[in-house]
This record gives C-alpha cells, structure tokens and sequence, in this order.
C-alpha cells in the first residue's frame, strides 16, 4: 500500500504563485500571442522613430512612454498579483474542499447504487424462487402476466411522461438538459426487460426493440465524447477540476444544441468558481471550431430528434 505524499510548504507557494499569476493573466485577458505582437508593435515603433527623429529624440520618447505607459500598467499588475496571491490559499482550499466533496458524493451514488443493485438482486431471487414454487402449471399464465406488464409499462411512459418517476439519474449531461424526456424514460423501461420479450410486444414490438439497441448505443457515444470534451476543456481554462470544466460542457452543449449566448443567459445563472459567460463563450468557440465535435453534436441531436418522433408514432398508436 502507497504512503500518501505530504505536500510541502514550498510546493504549496509555488501552487499559490501560479494560482495568482494565471488569475492576474486571465483578468488582463493576456494571451501570448497577444503579447509577441504588442512586443513587435512597440519595437517596429522604436526602430521607424530612431530612424527619422534620431538617437536622442528616441531615447526622450521611450522614457517619456515608460513613465506614462510601462509604469503605471507595471504598478497595477503588480497590485492586482499581490491581490491575487493573498487570496490564493482560500480559493486553493475551496477548489479542493470541493473535489472532496465531489469525490464523497460520487462515493456515497456508487455505494447507493450498489445497495440498490443488491436489493434489485434480492428481490429477482425471491420472484424466481416463488414463480419455481407455483410449478408448471402457472407457467402459461406468469407469461401472458409478463407481456401485459410490458405493454401496460410501456403505454403509462408514452401517455403520462411526466408522471413516470426516474428509476436512474441520467448518465450524460446532453440528456439533463433536452426538453423532451419520453425517450430516455421509455428506454430505462425497456431496458428492464428482456429483448426478445420486447420485440413481442403486439403491433410495436419491432420498433421497439430498435429504439433499444438505437438508444443504448446513443448513451454511449454521448457518455464517451462528454469525458473527451471534459478533458480537453481541462487544459483550456484556469479552473483545476473536474466540476469546473463540467459548467465549460453544459454551456457548450446548450450553444450547440441552438441556443444563443443571451438565452443562455437567460435560461438562468449555473457559473461558479469564477467561471464568465465571456469565458464559457470563448471555450465553446474554440469547440465549435473543431468539425469533428460540431458534427458529433449535430449528430447527436439528430439521433434524440429521431427518437422523439419515435415516441411521438408510438404515442399515437396507443390511442
């Protein structure tokens, strides 16, 4: 067993120097690129003004430049990071208070959900145990019961949506934030049951069992680019976790899924730990200019589209 390493005083300052010079640079909005060219600029200048005032005309505009320009800006920077870094130790300490905590509440879902598993288990053994007491004389009997628990499941999701309780939290966030649920909760029925006795299902049962297997592999490729695009978004903005960047993703899922950045806005505020709109905007940008993540959304909301008129034909054959 590892011995957990002791962070010590001179990486915690150093932790805090970076904390505040980042902190400084994004307030600034200082981008390398920005700065080469103003180092350029300023030099060009230096060189067009030595050649047609001279030497010393040079030398009374570039001290007169640093007085009224280098200094003043030298000054405030200097500030704003002596500001920055006394109040680093506290920012450090909630940003990790709050991975803590995130790590606790993911511990207590995964220990909930096996408990729950378990419990699912338990009852599945008791079911079978009773149905092997009843013998082969209630056999016919459990499978027309089976295939009307089915089709009255299925017809209660299609005709009170909102009425039907989460069995699960949804695994990604696209699916949080669409507006129409029926096709996630229609497949966290299906699923319950088995494939075969699903594409059995009178009338609809064909489609039925391809809206599961569509669906399922929908999850997954949602789920997968999601922890890809969470990653990359990492090591795009200052925030150092994972809850952070997860605020970057949902504003970009609602700027991909169509929505402009005032509705956004609008819709209500979710930012935190320092996180700007501005920011949120400037990291969806930068997404939105790879073709490969625009067209993995387009797709996926393409896909839920399709399942929404899924549901919506299944719906009306109910009737």
């Amino acid at each position: 067993m590892s011995t957990p390493q002791t962070e010590t005083f001179v990486d915690f300052l150093v932790k805090e120097l970076l904390r505040a010079g980042s902190d400084t640079a994004i307030l600034f909005e200082l981008r390398m690129r920005t700065f080469l060219i103003v180092a350029l600029c300023f030099g060009l200048g230096l060189v067009m003004h030595y050649k047609i005032r001279g030497g010393p005309a040079t030398k009374d505009e570039l001290a007169t430049r640093i007085i009224l320009d280098v200094a003043p800006t030298a000054v405030i920077f200097t500030l704003l990071f002596l500001f920055n870094f006394i109040r680093s130790p506290y920012l450090l300490y909630s940003e990790s208070k709050q991975q803590a905590n995130q790590k606790i509440q993911e511990l207590t879902q995964e220990r909930d959900q096996v408990r729950s598993k378990n419990t699912e288990q338990e009852e599945e053994i008791a079911g079978l145990k009773s149905r092997s007491l009843e013998g082969e004389k209630g056999g016919a009997r459990h499978g027309l019961d089976d295939n009307a628990q089915i089709e009255a499941a299925i017809h209660k999701v299609l005709s009170f949506p909102n009425a039907v309780q989460d069995l699960t939290a949804p695994p990604t966030i696209v699916e949080t934030l669409l507006t129409d649920q029926t096709p996630r909760k229609l497949f966290n029925v299906l699923v319950l049951y088995d494939e075969n006795a699903v594409g059995a299902v009178p009338g609809s049962g064909p489609v039925l069992r391809d809206f599961l297997h569509k669906y399922y592999q929908f999850e997954r490729n949602t789920a997968q680019l999601e922890n890809e695009l969470l990653t990359r978004i990492g090591s795009m903005v200052p925030v150092r976790f994972r809850e952070g960047w997860t605020i970057y993703l949902r504003y970009a899922i609602l700027r991909f899924g169509g929505m402009s950045k005032d509705q956004v806005i609008a819709g209500g505020n979710f930012l935190n730990f320092d996180i700007t709109w501005d920011d949120s905007e400037r990291v969806y940008g930068q997404l939105l200019s790879d073709p490969v993540i625009a067209k993995k959304f387009s797709d996926a909301f393409s896909q839920y589209k399709g399942f929404v008129e899924t549901t919506k034909k299944l719906t009306a054959n109910e009737r």
